[in-house]
Parts: C-alpha cells; sequence; structure tokens
C-alpha cells in the first residue's frame, strides 16, 4: 500500500498499480497521512508538499529518507533524472493557484453547481473528474483562501479549464 495526498497526478496511483502496488488516497496534511499508513500498513506515504513517510521510520516524515531512495534509484538508473521520472509526466497540471474569497462554502457550491455531470468527491474540499480533467479545490484553515489543483491531458487543456473554474472561487492571489 502506497498512501498519497488527493492533489496528486492521476498518474501516480496508475504507476502504483502498474507496479503491483495498491494506491490509497488520503486528505491533505501528516496527521491524515500517518493515520492512514498506520491504519492500511501502507510502507510509505508522500505528498505533494514534499513530505515523505516511511512505515520503516514509524510513519515519521523524513527528507532524508526519500533523498537516499531516489539518489540510489539514480544511481542505478542509466540516464539522467528527467529521462527516470519522464514516464511519470502523463498530465499536465496547473499546480496551486489560491483564489482570495470571504465565502469559501459557496464559492465551492457555486463550482459543484456548473459540473452537474462530473463525479463529486468530498474526501477534502471537493473534487470534481469531468473525464478527460479534474480539480480539486480546498479551504484554507487559517485564510480566506481557495486552493485550487487541476489536471488535464495537455497545458492548453490545464489554461482553458482553469479559466472556467477560476470564474467560481473569487479573486486569483500571488501567494
Amino acid at each position: 500500500v502506497i498512501v498519497y495526498d488527493l492533489r496528486s497526478t492521476h498518474a501516480l496511483p496508475e504507476i502504483i498499480t502498474e507496479c503491483g502496488g495498491t494506491p490509497l488516497r488520503s486528505r491533505v496534511g501528516h496527521v491524515f497521512m500517518k493515520q492512514l499508513l498506520a491504519e492500511s500498513g501502507g510502507l510509505l506515504g508522500g505528498e505533494l508538499s514534499g513530505h515523505f513517510y516511511f512505515r520503516d521510520n514509524w510513519y515519521a516524515d523524513s527528507g532524508a529518507i526519500a533523498l537516499a531512495s531516489v539518489i540510489s534509484m539514480l544511481r542505478a538508473f542509466e540516464g539522467t533524472m528527467s529521462e527516470l521520472v519522464a514516464p511519470a509526466r502523463r498530465y499536465a497540471q496547473s499546480g496551486e493557484i489560491n483564489f482570495r474569497t470571504e465565502d469559501k462554502a459557496a464559492a465551492m457550491r457555486s463550482l459543484v453547481e456548473s459540473c452537474p455531470g462530473a463525479s463529486l468527491d468530498e474526501l477534502d474540499g471537493v473534487t470534481l473528474d469531468l473525464g478527460d480533467w479534474w480539480c480539486n479545490v480546498r479551504p484554507s484553515n487559517t485564510e480566506p483562501l481557495l486552493r485550487l489543483n487541476l489536471e488535464a491531458p495537455d497545458p492548453a487543456a490545464v489554461e482553458r479549464h482553469v479559466a472556467e473554474v477560476a470564474v467560481h472561487l473569487g479573486t486569483r492571489v500571488a501567494h
């Protein structure tokens, strides 16, 4: 079992499955990741933010173990780091985009209502899957912000869908 946060590329569960593993999707945050790892007996977990948790390290976050693992894989691979990760670059992502809004719940409702044919998941914020693209919008716990992550087949589709979604979320901010 490999636990990953729901903002991660859809390529991740595909690759985990292709390698014989079982992908398990988690809410964002170390509390949720560590709990799900412990409950599932997962081997490792990772967040888009760069935090990695290892069963053999008491499910603690360890950048050192992650770095050592990557260096070992790169050393055994006859090529560059870019070549090593190229098979995982199956889709284009927006990165996390922040929107300021005073009524986060209303903005998320507006987005959901604008996509009646989407598959809806509310594990952490709202995740809408529209087949060839998907997005997750999560409210900040400390600021009047919504955080958007969107993935589509190519950069042009990402740009187009971000524009469609953005009209529901408030004012785009730089941080």
